[in-house]
């Protein structure tokens, strides 16, 4: 997004203040996704698709959020920015987010599947957001997000802190998780099922229900493992 800045004093105070003159993302985003993720998938029992990898982070953290699910589109399904950094700077200008506004209209996925969570609050440096913060909502959705791929909640009195964050973190994570607890809600569905058919069928036994409950525990592990 650095090529598309057109004002020396942005540029200048990102260089100096921000970054000091050492521009990382890409290789914050190279180790998260060639060193990091392949650990995780290699000791963990994770779902390494697409479409259940996701990226999530809050000022900063969810610039660099959108900014990854642009550039690695097939390792991150959805992005998750709380608070996201519009501004690039301390007050209001409109370089840094029309910078970021023409490099999302050329790089958000537009494969019909990615998913987009984007919110914001209204105090400290939040208030500062505000603007940026609906056009990015309105780019998005120009850009074919919509529907259950798009959320974009407004939390008034919320300040630009961990606190505000940590106090609705569970709507990012209800969003990035819903198709995953969709999956699991079919494996319980199905295993009700079972159990409601052998019964029916006069053949419900211990063995039956011990299938039931092993079946149950998978489809919730499913979930939140």
């Amino acid at each position: 997004p650095l090529k598309y800045l057109t004002t020396d004093s942005v540029k200048a105070f990102i260089d100096s203040y921000m970054c000091k003159g050492l521009y990382r993302a890409d290789e914050y985003l190279a180790f998260i996704v060639n060193t990091l993720r392949p650990v995780i998938n290699e000791n963990y029992s994770t779902d390494t698709t697409m479409q259940a990898t996701s990226i999530m982070g809050s000022s900063m953290g969810g610039l660099i959020s959108i900014y990854g699910m642009c550039e690695y589109p097939n390792i991150f399904g959805s992005a998750a920015c709380l608070s996201t950094h519009w501004s690039g700077a301390i007050n209001r200008n409109d370089d840094f987010p029309s910078a970021m506004h023409r490099y999302l209209t050329e790089s958000l996925p537009r494969t019909g599947e990615h998913r987009l969570y984007m919110d914001c609050g209204d105090k400290t440096i939040d208030w500062v957001y505000i603007p940026y913060f609906h056009q990015m909502n309105a780019l998005a959705d120009s850009l074919g997000y919509k529907g259950d791929r798009l959320m974009t909640p407004f939390f008034p009195g919320h300040a630009h802190e961990e606190r505000a964050w940590a106090s609705r973190v569970s709507e990012p994570l209800k969003f990035i998780l819903k198709k995953t607890a969709v999956i699991a809600l079919g494996q319980l569905l199905c295993v009700a099922v079972m159990i409601g058919v052998f019964a029916l069928l006069g053949r419900f036994d211990r063995s039956v229900l011990l299938g039931g409950i092993f079946g149950g525990i998978i489809a919730i592990g499913n979930f939140f493992l």
